[in-house]
């Protein structure tokens, strides 16, 4: 078994139920494993860390599945810097705001349709951004406050 983290392996972060997509998924591009394993160190870790143990819903994603899901066209699962989780020793507002108000370097934080946090990090050689926001339709987004 790779593991990206002690407490993320590679098989968790490119699971799917999307059987048409598990060969792609399976073997993610060399840069991909780069970024996931810069995410689980610097982003993953510190989560755990901080709030416990999540439920995982989505890690990367290649292009195909990215599409059929209906994620973004520039969306950070494709390139490792991305997951979807529910928290699962705290509630997903006091997670969101035990991660807004620490110093873990994610570049975004989305809390998606009331259900999930989407949790990005930055590309390699830029700073992250530290944004916070909320959606209830994938379309309009609200800073959280």
């Amino acid at each position: 078994m790779i593991l990206l983290s002690p407490r993320l392996s590679l098989d968790q972060f490119v699971a799917t139920q999307h059987r048409q997509y598990l060969m792609e998924q399976s073997s993610p591009p060399a840069e991909v494993l780069m970024n996931a394993h810069r995410f689980a160190a610097d982003i993953w870790e510190p989560i755990i860390n901080l709030i416990g143990m999540v439920h995982l819903n989505s890690g990367y994603r290649c292009h195909a599945l990215n599409s059929d899901v209906k994620g973004s066209k520039n969306s950070y699962h494709m390139i490792g810097l991305a997951v979807d989780i529910m928290p699962t020793e705290m509630s997903i507002l006091t997670a969101i705001n035990l991660i807004i108000n620490s110093n873990i370097p994610y570049d975004e934080i989305i809390f998606e349709y009331r259900k999930w946090l989407h949790i990005q990090g930055a590309r390699h050689g830029y700073a992250p951004r530290r944004l916070a926001r909320t959606t209830d339709d994938g379309i309009i987004y609200k800073e959280l406050n």
